[in-house]
């Protein structure tokens, strides 16, 4: 197959741009193949805009219908591409004809949630133990010209990672690895189940999803934007606030759909209230010359150790991060350093390998340095280092926007389906200062908040019910996002009056099992509209039922009056549900969930999602 190597230089000041020019020209010489070089810098632009604009960039300026994504700092195996491309048209077609179900559910007790299979195929999961029906498939939408109607379904590939240096992030890296197939989609609202630098999907299906999601500026940006807060005193460093919103090169009017469109909008703009109301905080706390103050965590007393695992599985408390702040758990992909390298078809194994920031794949390499993936691993919140928080409080560092959680919601939207390669197919490096590292839990909770709220609750979001604008939060977004957003949601032909899609089983009201932090933090985060449908958190622990209610404060709505949540025996709540419970620590939390969707009849992925 013809092959187009992209790569897109954001900024950089060392000679990354006329190495990937050297490189450009030994692709000239080969037959076949073709290298085109992208600079921001001599486009005009004068600052790094981030990962997700670059891989806009690249998509924008590859002629070829598949993209294959590659950052930077990271490196794949010879056969990827080739791999890959046969699992696309294989789950295409197992879509096209209504086989290929997505989001089994597990009929029962759940499986162990990192248990792989591991026959070499990213075929369809096979249903567990037969007990029980798989749930609808993805609610269908629009997917743009070459997907969806009229075209293939709109999926993405993703493979197992080899990660770099070994070892690092191994729970998280065994999460990633070993998840049953089924469980991509089960447990997508916890975090990127695909890590970002193994995906290949269509044009199409990119372009449906709206692309990326872009910083368009942050504190005293250049596009008027306004400052988070009051100046700093003379000399001192400010942290800088983020403002997102969606990148005007991809995001195109008839192509997008009117589905992802809400969702990305509800996600932006969560994410920039998220980053006003931090970094008001933040530059406050400069401007007074106080340091923030760090809470000390409360110490467990009496019971034996069991017990108190078990008390934590059922609330969902986890300890907090040494800065009083949890450090962040999205996955998405490592900035790049100097290059952003994505492209629409990487070179095969005969080719010059693309440039990268470690050795490139040669055709005798062996990833047996990757971690194996181990079926009792549960999923790291995040790589080891210093919290996101507290090297924000320094002043020095920015906080990223999760571009690759937020298309993935897009995508989904969409109609989009995953799939993945049971073998490491990308050199995965783990990078102190990536965007991973510096987005603070609550922004990630935010965006997956406001996805949830269009896709599973049917809200209309920031978009409104008509598709006017003036919905929740539709100042959050920048002007320019705004006015894009109702000419393409125009286009798309979005349902007036509401939200289209299937049946939503949680949009009538649901319950919440854990009344403990990561519970209320997930109630917190949801719009007013999304809070009212909660009717009652569910915990094991007596003294929270006892108590009879729990107090949650609104999050990012200064002056908002606190709301009192009922609080029920675990065993006694009613579905749906959102579980805000980590997965996989004991069992215990697994053996309490196998119990209560037998004994209601409920099934995960349909009328059961899990957030923590």
């Amino acid at each position: 197959m013809a092959s187009q190597v992209v790569a897109y230089d954001d900024c950089s000041t060392d000679d990354s741009l006329s190495k990937l020019r050297q490189w450009a020209e030994r692709f000239a010489g080969l037959s076949g193949m073709s290298c085109t070089v992208c600079s921001a810098s001599e486009g005009g632009i004068l600052r790094a805009r981030g990962a997700g604009f670059a891989r806009n960039r690249c998509v924008a300026a590859a002629t070829g219908d598949i993209l294959c994504l590659l950052d930077a700092d990271d490196a794949m195996e010879p056969c990827r591409v080739e791999v890959q491309v046969a699992t696309l048209l294989r789950e295409e077609a197992s879509a096209a004809d209504g086989s290929g179900r997505y989001g089994i559910t597990d009929g029962g007790a759940p499986d162990p949630v990192v248990a792989g299979d591991d026959d070499g195929e990213a075929g369809p999961a096979e249903p567990s133990r037969g007990a029980a029906p798989a749930p609808a498939e993805p609610r269908p939408t629009a997917a743009g010209p070459d997907c969806g109607a009229g075209g293939p379904p709109p999926v993405l590939v993703g493979s197992r990672v080899t990660r770099v240096p070994a070892g690092s992030t191994a729970r998280y890296t065994a999460w990633i690895n070993a998840m049953p197939r089924r469980e991509l989609w089960l447990q997508q609202y916890r975090e990127v189940t695909l890590v970002q630098p193994t995906w290949l999907l269509r044009r199409g299906a990119f372009l449906a999803a709206g692309g990326y999601g872009v910083e368009v500026s942050d504190a005293g940006g250049s596009d008027g934007a306004a400052a988070a807060g009051p100046a700093p005193p003379a000399g001192a460093r400010q942290a800088r606030a983020t403002v997102a919103g969606l990148d005007l090169g991809v995001c195109v009017p008839g192509v997008v759909s009117a589905e992802a469109l809400r969702v990305a909008c509800a996600g932006l703009a969560a994410y920039n209230r998220f980053s006003a109301a931090h970094f008001d905080a933040a530059a406050k706390q400069v401007a007074g010359g106080r340091k923030g103050r760090r809470r000390k965590r409360p110490r467990a007393k009496g019971g034996d150790a069991a017990a108190k695992r078990q008390a934590a599985a059922g609330t969902g408390e986890t300890a907090a991060a040494p800065s009083g702040d949890p450090t962040g758990v999205g996955t998405t992909a490592p900035a790049p350093s100097s290059v952003s390298a994505p492209s629409s078809a990487p070179a095969p194994s005969s080719a010059p390998p693309a440039a990268s920031s470690d050795a490139a794949p040669s055709s005798d390499a062996a990833p047996s340095s990757a971690p194996a993936p181990s079926s009792d691993a549960a999923p790291s919140s995040a790589p080891p280092a210093a919290s996101s928080a507290s090297a924000l409080g320094k002043g020095t560092a920015r906080m990223y926007f999760p571009e690759d959680l937020l298309f993935l919601h897009c995508f989904a939207a969409a109609g989009g389906r995953l799939a993945r390669v049971d073998r490491p197919l990308v050199r995965y490096r783990c990078t102190p200062g990536s965007v991973s590292w510096n987005t603070p839990r609550k922004a990630l909770l935010s965006v997956k908040a406001a996805a949830f709220e269009v896709r599973e609750l049917g809200l209309p979001g920031p978009l409104g019910a008509d598709g006017a604008g003036g919905g929740h939060w539709w100042a959050a977004l920048p002007a320019a996002t705004r006015e894009l957003a109702l000419t393409c949601f125009k286009a798309a032909g979005g349902p007036p009056g509401g939200v289209a899609g299937g049946a939503r089983p949680l949009s009538g009201g649901f319950g919440v099992w854990s009344a403990g932090r990561d519970g209320c933090q997930f109630v917190a985060a949801l719009s007013p509209a999304g809070r009212a449908l909660v009717r009652e958190f569910g915990d094991v622990d007596p003294r929270k039922v006892a108590a009879g209610t729990v107090a949650v404060t609104p999050a990012c709505e200064p002056g908002a009056a606190v709301v009192r949540v009922p609080v029920v025996p675990a065993a006694e709540l009613r579905p749906p549900a959102v579980t805000c419970v980590a997965l996989n620590r004991d069992g215990a939390f697994e053996r309490l969930l196998g119990a209560w969707l037998a004994s209601t009849g409920s099934e995960r992925g349909r009328d059961v999602w899990h957030m923590a």
